[in-house]
């Protein structure tokens, strides 16, 4: 890549190493040491890769290498210290023989140039001249330069030509030593002029003082008219007089007549500024005898410096004053800069935290944090919108929603990673209370077709009671219906209500994913149906046997679909169709499908055909209480959009004003298999033995006591889990204990079944407890044996379960 250099400065740093060069030439006796000094100002002073000098031997037309200067002769392309002027193809040559200079910016396609050496060592420009004069040429100057070569710098260059002509020269013309130094005087003059000119029409200021501070020396052209002055009306005159009210300016004398070589920035109180290098003068002895200074109007850049600290104090500002915590860290897990809110999070200062490691903070924490970033840095993708809890110095545990970015040096490099971490504290709290209010709308919104169903199977029910009445009360004939026929219909009818009151305990459902393996066909399947219930709305299912199963809380997602349906029935309110579908997609087979990892994923359609939403609302569907429904709250949405988010997935829409909409979910497929259950009832098997049965209800005692004894055991009844464990605690010492307990979880006013079997199990270890309660969601149910409990009913149950759970337990 071509440097870019302020021609100004450069062409400032010309005439200084100018300046210097000419104080060596004319130093020194040493021909060879006068030529190297040049080749070694060209590449030390002036950005110079490469600088030679080559003199010319008349006798033998070649060029003979007398000094060198920057990169090794391996790495020029030519080794050779004699060439032909006649026949050497490359600049030198040609420069030679045509005595023309050459300078030129850019050698890319230049075949005089070998491209593999341009390119590998970064050359920008060359400028070639000869060394001329009078008519006869003494040598060529060779000066390749990773920087552009303005005008300006080219013509200061010419100077050194000039200077070193001249020294080339006078070694030529030993013989005749008056006329070369009457030649001499007149080329110094005439590069004094040009120094001059150049000075004159160059943003700078050549100055001398000597030991007192007085000005001995003052060109600078323009620049100098522009403070006021005219070139030489300075000399004479104190720098400690002229800028008394220049504190800056009085130090920096000071430091330069002290003997120090130095750059230092003054700006005067108008408003210029001045880059100005200092180098003192010694006389031949070595004594002190004042400073040479080279200053640089640099009073544009200036303000554009300060404007640039202005911006940044801004920004500064304005980093700290964001409330969301910032971090940019490196790949050790470093803290390169933070604002004011993380580090009050950690309890510590900004400073305290910067150059730190996150584990320094938060121990526990940090192996999860650096996981996430090293992700990041090897991907260079961001990973946005990770939810995560955080505890913070106080000890408070929070909610931070983090986004992760690659953090790029200037060449795009990723160097880090840049975390910007928002506390989601109260939105997590808020979004739990709009899951409860979704439920409540949801379960709302069912109670009509709910009631119809029911109603429905209660006309069943009595119908049936009263047919199966007056067949036991009347004898039997063809007209009298067969009894074991109707008790068939009334229990497939309570089998049916057992179905809705178990969806809607279920319903009742919340908090964090439990999952596990399900089949998504089945499940959308039950939840749609249940879902439309009294609609006027028809379900058309494309379920395919083949979905890959999928690892999920099935009463979360079975709120999504509810949530869903609902949504395309109130948009529907004159009925239609909602088409629901699946189907296997890899996302590692169709890149941009959706913001989700590569992988399998199981997709669900949502298609109905109402109203639509307008295109400017879309990317509003998603918000709490956003709807554009007269009947709707709005909350629907929001809990589906975070129950996909908490699983992994993926949600979207689609939508047409008149045609309708589209929502689709994505949910991560699963490597699991899901079990099958075993379809049909087993017949009853009959046992024996002493059960004790706990429950609240004479109704569930009574048919209890029925089941029981009808299965060959004999029952005892409590009402609380305080009589159980009475009744359990005096038959331990009798000839007949219990060998099992069935025990409800729920006795309103008194002992249920979890605290009383603490008691038993206390008092018995070996107690076979069995659970039994209507609520699917109590902890108990799903997890029995984590309580002491060694088998479970649910309610309602008939005599075949009951009587496979008690042969499960008693063995």
């Amino acid at each position: 890549m071509t440097r870019v250099v302020d021609p100004t400065d450069l062409a400032a740093r010309y005439l200084r190493a100018a300046t210097e060069t000419a104080v060596s030439l004319t130093a020194t006796d040493d021909p060879a040491s006068a030529l190297q000094s040049i080749t070694d100002a060209l590449v030390s002073e002036l950005d110079g890769a490469l600088a030679r000098v080559w003199l010319y031997e008349r006798e033998t037309d070649t060029l003979v290498l007398r000094a060198s200067s920057g990169l090794s002769r391996a790495t020029t392309g030519s080794s050779r210290a004699r060439i032909s002027v006649a026949t050497y193809p490359y600049k030198v040559g040609v420069v030679a023989r045509t005595r023309k200079p050459f300078v030129q910016n850019g050698l890319d396609g230049d075949p005089h140039f070998e491209a593999g050496w341009v390119a590998r060592e970064r050359i920008a420009s060359v400028a070639v001249f000869p060394l001329i004069a009078g008519s006869e040429l003494l040598g060529v100057l060779v000066h390749f330069s990773r920087s552009h070569l303005p005008d300006l710098v080219v013509e200061v260059l010419r100077t050194f030509v000039a200077m070193l002509t001249i020294h080339l020269h006078e070694r030529r013309l030993e013989k005749a030593l008056e006329d070369t130094k009457h030649w001499s005087a007149r080329m110094i003059e005439a590069t004094e002029e040009r120094l001059r000119s150049v000075i004159a029409h160059a943003p700078i200021i050549v100055f001398a003082l000597d030991e007192r501070g007085v000005i001995t020396l003052s060109e600078g052209g323009r620049t100098l008219e522009a403070l006021g002055w005219k070139p030489g009306e300075l000399v004479g005159r104190s720098v400690f007089e002229l800028y008394a009210n220049e504190p800056g300016v009085l130090a920096n004398t000071r430091r330069a007549l002290a003997g120090e070589a130095f750059t230092a920035t003054d700006v005067l109180s108008g408003g210029t500024a001045f880059e100005t290098h200092y180098s003192p003068i010694k006389d031949s002895e070595g004594r002190l005898r004042g400073t040479i200074g080279i200053a640089t109007d640099v009073t544009e850049r200036h303000r554009v410096e300060e404007a640039l600290k202005l911006q940044q104090r801004d920004h500064q500002i304005i980093f700290d004053a964001v409330p969301a915590m910032i971090w940019y860290k490196d790949d050790k897990n470093r803290i390169l800069r933070c604002n004011e809110a993380a580090a009050r999070a950690a309890g510590k200062t900004v400073r305290e935290m910067e150059g730190r490691k996150t584990e320094d903070f938060y121990p526990d924490e940090a192996a999860r944090y650096l996981a996430d970033d090293l992700e990041v840095i090897r991907s260079g993708k961001p990973k946005l919108g990770i939810v995560e809890p955080h505890q913070i110095a106080s000890g408070q545990k929070i909610w931070v929603q983090t986004d992760k970015i690659p953090y790029r040096d200037e060449r795009e490099n990723i160097v880090g990673v840049i975390v910007f971490a928002r506390d989601i504290t109260d939105l997590k709290r808020m979004e739990q209370e709009l899951l409860k209010a979704a439920k409540l709308e949801t379960i709302g919104l069912l109670a009509a077709g709910i009631a119809h169903d029911f109603n429905n199977i209660l006309t069943i029910i009595t119908a049936n009671v009263s047919l199966a009445k007056h067949a036991a009360s009347s004898p039997p004939s063809s007209e009298t219906p067969d009894l074991p026929s109707l008790l068939g219909e009334i229990e497939a009818a309570s089998g049916h209500a057992k179905d809705l009151t178990q969806q809607l305990l279920v319903f009742s459902k919340g908090g964090a994913p439990a999952r596990e393996t399900t089949s998504i066909g089945d499940l959308v399947r039950e939840s749609a149906g249940f879902a439309l219930h009294g609609s006027n709305v028809r379900c058309e299912l494309s379920l395919p046997p083949d979905l890959w199963p999928v690892d999920v809380d099935r009463v979360q997602i079975d709120q999504v679909v509810h949530n869903l349906v609902l949504n395309a029935q109130q948009a529907m309110p004159k009925g239609g169709v909602l088409r629901v579908s699946a189907e296997n997609v890899n996302i590692g087979s169709q890149p941009g499908l959706a913001p989700l990892p590569p992988g399998r994923y199981v997709r669900l359609s949502f298609e109905d055909q109402g109203v639509g939403i307008e295109r400017e609302n879309l990317p509003k569907i998603f918000d709490p209480f956003f709807t554009t429904k007269s009947t709707g709250t709005g909350l629907g949405l929001t809990p589906t959009y975070s129950i996909i988010k908490r699983h992994e997935g993926h949600i979207s829409c689609e939508s047409e004003m008149g045609v309708g909409t589209t929502f689709r979910i994505l949910l991560p497929a699963s490597d699991q298999r899901v079990l099958a259950l075993q379809e049909g009832a087993s017949p009853p098997v009959v046992g024996r033995g002493r059960i004790l049965v706990m429950d609240d209800q004479d109704q569930i005692r009574a048919a209890m006591a029925h089941i029981l004894r009808h299965l060959g055991y004999d029952a005892s009844f409590a009402r609380h889990g305080l009589e159980a464990i009475e009744l359990y605690s005096a038959a331990m010492g009798s000839p007949r204990p219990f060998d099992a307990v069935i025990m409800d979880l729920t006795v309103p006013g008194g002992m249920g079944g979890r605290d009383a079997l603490e008691r038993l199990l206390a008092i018995d270890p070996d107690v076979r407890a069995i659970v039994s309660s209507g609520y699917s969601n109590d902890p108990v149910m799903a997890n029995y044996k984590g309580y002491g409990f060694r088998g479970l009913i649910a309610k309602p149950f008939d005599l075949e379960g009951l009587s496979a759970v008690l042969h499960d337990v008693l063995g």
